[in-house]
């Protein structure tokens, strides 16, 4: 059965902090520290924040604060027409995100998921994602990628173009996307109407894990704020011409979708546009699973249900999954 996967924060919160502890998990890279290294390294190497580094992370680390979420703050600097401002919060919110996982890596349960939801056809040596699966993701982090590259050995263009032919970092991918990423990527940069991963391939995916070090990431951000450069990380009410098409795609692609799987997402106020347009396009869905530590989501999931006309809306199951060790996969996948 045609399946959809919605992806919020939790799903990558054993590796990429939430809302709740990210002011001081920000504030943690504007000090010196040193960490481990693999045992070929004869003593840790330390990472020491540049000063401008230091600058913006405080600042960010105050907006989320002051406000709440890094998102209520980016929305305060935009209403304020500080779009300057707004921009520098962007890249140091994208740039928090990749060295949070520069350190961390991968959240494990990505690699249950993929492995088993991957194939290999044992004569053509292809891998294959699964055909009937499409997966939304709020998140900006590299998760998805990086699970995938460790997993198959691709490079990150493989994984991005021929696994999840993603056409918003490859625009001539030849069929339709399973993963779309809502917000954007953190690290993806617009050059013209392309969007490309370029300078953070240079500086993290195209190196060996023990060499995904902080402070390159570190020189990435000073060169983007020296550069001004636009990355494509957006927020729900950003309406940028590129995610605006991106978004309409992913909207019309998922009209099949039969059964819904949403994990770790708490479907926040300044989202429900966006998740309102979404539930509007699931006219043929029959069951919905919301796999979370609590069932705050599961309420919101019947109330988008009710809010839209299915034909079949009374016979639609929604079940609470409470067990978040791993992605949870239902049987009807392969029905």
């Amino acid at each position: 059965m045609k399946t959809l996967y919605l992806l919020g924060a939790g799903a990558s919160a054993n590796t990429i902090p939430t809302v709740a502890s990210m002011e001081q998990s920000i504030r943690s890279w504007t000090k010196s520290f040193s960490y481990g290294l693999p045992e070929s390294y004869r003593s840790p190497i330390s990472f020491s924040p540049d000063n401008i580094l230091i600058e913006k992370f405080e600042w960010l680390a105050k907006g989320v604060r002051d406000y709440g979420t890094p998102d209520i703050f980016a929305k305060s600097l935009l209403l304020s027409k500080k779009h300057q401002e707004y921009k520098i919060a962007k890249i140091t919110l994208a740039t928090y995100i990749v060295l949070e996982q520069s350190l961390k890596k991968v959240d494990k349960r990505y690699f249950g998921f993929f492995s088993a939801l991957l194939n290999i056809n044992e004569e053509s040596s292809n891998v294959t994602f699964h055909p009937d699966i499409k997966i939304a993701t709020w998140n900006y982090d590299l998760q998805i990628t990086e699970a995938l590259m460790s997993l198959t050995n691709f490079k990150e263009s493989e994984v991005n173009s021929i696994l999840l032919k993603t056409s918003d970092l490859h625009s001539d991918s030849p069929s339709k996307n399973q993963v779309y990423r809502l917000n954007g990527y953190a690290g993806a940069e617009f050059y013209g109407n392309d969007i490309l991963s370029n300078s953070l391939s240079a500086a993290y995916f195209h190196l060996p894990n023990e060499s995904r070090h902080p402070e390159k990431i570190q020189k990435l951000f000073l060169d983007w704020l020296k550069s001004e450069a636009d990355l494509n990380f957006h927020f729900a009410w950003d309406s940028y011409e590129p995610i605006k098409n991106q978004r309409e795609n992913f909207f019309a692609d998922i009209a099949e979708t039969e059964v819904l799987v949403v994990i770790g997402y708490s479907f926040p106020t300044f989202n429900r546009f966006i998740d309102g347009r979404i539930f509007s396009m699931l006219r043929k869905l029959k069951k919905a699973y919301v796999q979370d530590s609590n069932e705050q989501a599961l309420g919101r999931v019947n109330q988008l249900i009710k809010q839209n006309h299915y034909p079949e809306k009374e016979s639609i199951e929604v079940k609470h999954i409470s067990n978040v060790e791993q992605f949870y996969i239902p049987s009807e996948i392969d029905q």
